[in-house]
């Protein structure tokens, strides 16, 4: 039914177009915004993107050569083309074009009407993904100062910039505008609300990244200090209440609930790591929610590194609980990839970002740490492969996350330890080639 509705849409615009230009001509004004209008019909069509690209190509030309520049119907179209670029991929040409398009709608409409807002908004959006993150955070402030629009608009331009801020580092001011939209998406819209639950997981991911950080200030054997587990409480307590909503809204099978499933699965692996008498029981659960989180639709698991990470995590928590066979199935399915990929990451990213669910360069540092780890204990043969995973994880945990880490020093801890076992059960020969296998690649092992 909506591909019938869409095909008689297009067939709508498209008469009206052949109409105007019959009546008008094909370089009036209205045949341009006719255009236009036939291009955003088609866009919805990907097997018709590259007319609809040229049709609005063709109607902002028009458009700007018939009304000028900073006309409101040639500042539309302008927008529109910006956002089908976004869209396809050719985010350099957007960012041109949604700058051109805001420096007009500010002349024209001024800083504070709807259109200039919007248009603002977007642009802020793609800045954080070209890795501009303080023009973006810089920009959804002037937003925030002159927006009189719906909560929705105000709590998403509040997750905007706080989201660009973490992009930058400054975690602290971060959490403050991510606690500021959940109190506003609570009072305004409802602690169930969309827009509340992506709120308050945007502020679970957060507290995790910061429970993260926070371990460099900390001795790798000692325990975390008891306040600075508030971290990881908060985060369990809004972790359930997203999953539980977006299992109602969206279904068990989507990709949002599979993602706040897996925040409960980390949450509890760090609480469990903590010990306790709840240790045991925590690792069980945690177990459950990452099984959750790996269970995502047919054809997404391939190279899918998000999926990929949580086999990981899932991993790591079934070596806690002794399983190590199982443990060792699924590092085997995941780490190789996990490990290519993030090489890959390190070479196109100066400083990768810092994040605990989903794929991420640290995080697949610590899936090779683990595996190693499992690879040691057995002994063996398996003790070179472990070898040459404890020197990856440590060379990529330093780049990731900085020498002083304590990530690093427990890595470098327990490579010491293999190569001091190794001496212990007189294996000279491997101590005096480790030097050599030091660039070893990750890409030999076999890929189970």
């Amino acid at each position: 039914a909506t591909a019938k509705v869409q095909a008689d849409d297009r067939v709508k615009h498209l008469k009206r177009l052949r109409g105007i230009e019959r009546t008008f001509g094909s370089g009036h004004p209205k045949a341009f915004a006719a255009a236009n209008n036939l291009a955003l019909a088609l866009r919805v069509d990907p097997a018709q993107s590259t007319e609809s690209e040229a049709l609005l190509r063709k109607a902002v030309a028009g458009l700007e050569a018939t009304l000028g520049r900073d006309h409101p119907e040639t500042l539309s179209a302008v927008n529109n083309l910006a956002v089908f670029l976004d869209d396809a991929g050719k985010l350099e040409e957007a960012e041109a074009v949604y700058r051109q398009a805001l420096q007009g709608c500010r002349t024209k409409l001024g800083p504070c009407h709807t259109h200039t807002l919007q248009t603002a908004s977007s642009l802020a959006a793609l800045l954080r993904v070209l890795g501009k993150s303080e023009e973006a955070a810089e920009l959804y402030g002037q937003i925030l100062q002159r927006q009189q629009e719906s909560p929705e608009d105000e709590v998403r331009c509040l997750a905007g910039q706080a989201l660009a801020l973490e992009d930058c580092g400054q975690q602290s001011s971060a959490e403050l505008l991510m606690r500021r939209a959940l109190r506003s998406s609570e009072q305004k819209l409802g602690a169930w609300h969309p827009d509340a639950l992506t709120a308050a997981q945007n502020l679970v991911e957060l507290l995790l990244v910061q429970h993260v950080l926070s371990m460099s200030r900390v001795a790798p054997t000692a325990h975390l200090p008891r306040e600075e587990s508030v971290f990881l409480k908060e985060a369990e307590k809004l972790a359930r209440r997203v999953t539980t909503g977006r299992r109602a809204q969206l279904g068990p099978k989507h990709p949002s609930y599979l993602r706040s499933t897996e925040a409960i699965g980390q949450v509890l692996l760090f609480r469990a790591q903590r010990g306790g008498c709840r240790s045991e029981l925590r690792l069980r659960h945690a177990e459950e929610m990452l099984r959750r989180a790996v269970d995502c639709p047919s054809g997404e698991e391939g190279d899918n590194m998000d999926y990929l990470a949580r086999n990981a995590s899932l991993a790591f928590c079934l070596q806690l609980q002794g399983r190590l066979q199982e443990a060792s199935y699924l590092y085997r399915c995941s780490v190789p990839r996990l490990c290519s990929w993030a090489d890959k990451k390190l070479c196109s990213d100066r400083k990768p970002k810092t994040c605990v669910l989903g794929a991420s360069v640290a995080g697949a540092a610590s899936a090779a740490h683990n595996f190693a780890s499992l690879l040691a204990f057995q002994g063996g043969a398996d003790a070179d492969q472990a070898e040459c995973l404890y020197r990856w994880a440590l060379k990529t945990l330093s780049q990731a996350l900085g020498e002083d880490h304590a990530s690093i020093r427990v890595v470098a801890d327990n490579l010491e330890l293999l190569r001091g076992n190794d001496l212990d059960h007189g294996a000279k020969e491997a101590t005096e080639q480790s030097d050599s296998q030091e660039d070893v690649l990750l890409a030999a092992w076999p890929e189970s």
